[in-house]
């Protein structure tokens, strides 16, 4: 009996684990596969992830020669996905809903101001004005974490500013549906169960 407890709770946290456990992208792997300038659209579709908007593409980051002279370095290795004028955008469709970190940077000491909206199930959540500045201006850009809970699409439009900005270092955790937290409850509560039963027989 007690094997058998320690089988159950121990799947129960592999079970919690795994559903919460983040899915990082740095795009290194893209761009090696796609690229400078590189569209990485579909790339990352077997992660949940769709990658729209008419953005600049893939660079590599000062440390790979930066051949569009982004001067910027990415945050989890070089390469990040960038946009460089007014009217780009980045927008980052996910399969289902998750909590989102990501690096925003932005080089060359220059200002600009980035419309970022959040949704969930077509509806928004919020948008905001954001001025980012980068206060570096030494090749590797100024980097800015920003994150969501919740959502399943995010979009950055640049609307002044023609520098280049670049989002990096994606982290992303799946939101657990209510069927999988029902299941988790259900699970918990039958090895509760199953360790009082066993107390009670021993007890008798």
């Amino acid at each position: 009996m007690k094997k058998v407890l320690g089988s159950l709770a121990l799947g129960l946290f592999v079970f919690i684990g795994s559903a919460n456990a983040a899915t990082v992208i740095d795009f290194e792997d893209a761009y090696a596969d796609l690229g400078y300038t590189g569209q990485p659209t579909n790339y990352y579709s077997a992660d949940g992830l769709t990658i729209g908007g008419n953005y600049f593409g893939l660079i590599g980051g000062v440390s790979q020669g930066d051949p569009g002279n982004f001067d910027i370095e990415g945050t989890n290795g070089p390469s990040s996905l960038a946009a460089n004028t007014i009217g780009h955008t980045i927008d980052l469709m996910f399969d289902s809903a998750v909590n989102l970190d990501l690096d925003f940077g932005i080089s060359f000491g220059e200002t600009s101001n980035v419309t970022i909206s959040s949704y969930l199930n077509g509806g928004l959540i919020n948008s905001s004005l954001n001025t980012y500045t980068d206060t570096i201006n030494n090749g590797l850009g100024t980097w800015s974490t920003l994150s969501w809970s919740n959502i399943d699409r995010v979009t950055l439009n640049a609307t002044s500013g023609w520098r280049a900005w670049s989002v990096d270092n994606l982290s992303i955790s799946p939101v657990p549906e209510p069927s999988s937290i029902a299941l988790m409850l259900g699970g918990l509560g039958l090895v509760g169960f199953m360790a009082a039963r066993r107390r009670k027989v021993g007890n008798a």
